[in-house]
């Protein structure tokens, strides 16, 4: 278009008015959300569940589980009510704008029964399609989204502890349709009600969650095929004994391949 025959097409390269604008939509859509959760007396359990961050990607909604509150049932798909609620508000300020939506999810580290053909890959992307389905029950269209992708425990919230309640989350990114030179601002997220916590203070926050977790009489029950309550200690205990069979394989393997020296007969 635009070539030898059709003559110089005038189109102007530079971006910067329209991810400008993007930008202060996105920017706008955030606060806006933000008030919403926090204004509700019906999402108030997600006030400090909710994560909003305006990055280069986009608009991040993450949605995050506590030891005592959660999105979904262990082991299962379904939405929990106040989730729903949640959803149904994110949709209202989505359906604002043309852009794509990609949503993902994540599980902890918990594994099924062995043998079970069900796996954190498919509790994750069931997870993700039931958040997907809760956001077209509303006003965002079914061409809108973009991708749904279940990630399993391939990208934990808080890797030195894998099994903490708050790396089962649910991420809704509104895309960008204008890249940006760089991220906006710091790039951080702002957690709902709430100042941006420290890495450290967060760490201190799942650790918690863990453990009440753990302390919790009434802890919730497992369906058939759900995950099983594996606890880190254990797992660790299992590893050290595992390592030490592996070392004194290792060692003895070493000393089976370690060549004799040379004898005068040999060289003969």
């Amino acid at each position: 278009a635009g070539g030898i025959l059709g003559g110089p097409n005038k189109v102007s390269q530079d971006p910067a008015p329209d991810a400008t604008i993007e930008q202060a939509m996105l920017n706008t859509i955030a606060e806006e959300l933000k008030k919403r959760v926090t204004s509700s007396p019906e999402l108030a359990a997600f006030k400090d569940r909710v994560k909003i961050n305006v990055t280069d990607e986009g608009l991040s909604i993450q949605i995050i589980d506590k030891a005592d509150r959660v999105t979904f049932a262990s082991g299962s798909a379904e939405l929990s009510t106040e989730a729903k609620a949640l959803l149904a508000e994110i949709a209202k300020v989505a359906c604002k704008m043309p852009n794509p939506i990609a949503i993902g999810g994540h599980t902890d580290k918990h594994l099924f029964p062995e043998g079970s053909t069900y796996s954190n890959w498919e509790l994750s992307a069931d997870r993700a399609n039931a958040a997907r389905r809760a956001l077209e029950s509303g006003c965002v269209k079914a061409e809108q989204v973009r991708r749904v992708i279940g990630y399993a425990d391939t990208e934990l919230l808080y890797p030195n502890q894998p099994f903490a309640a708050a790396n089962r989350r649910i991420n809704i990114t509104i895309l960008r349709l204008h890249a940006v030179s760089q991220p906006p601002g710091n790039g951080k997220p702002t957690i709902v009600g709430e100042k941006a916590s420290s890495k450290d203070s967060e760490a201190n926050e799942a650790a918690e969650e863990e453990s009440s977790q753990k302390k919790s009489a009434g802890k919730e029950p497992t369906k058939k095929g759900a995950a099983s309550d594996v606890s880190e200690e254990e797992s660790t205990e299992e590893t050290k004994g595992t390592e030490k069979k592996h070392g004194k394989a290792h060692s003895s393997t070493k000393a089976a391949e370690t060549p004799s020296a040379p004898t005068k007969q040999a060289h003969k």
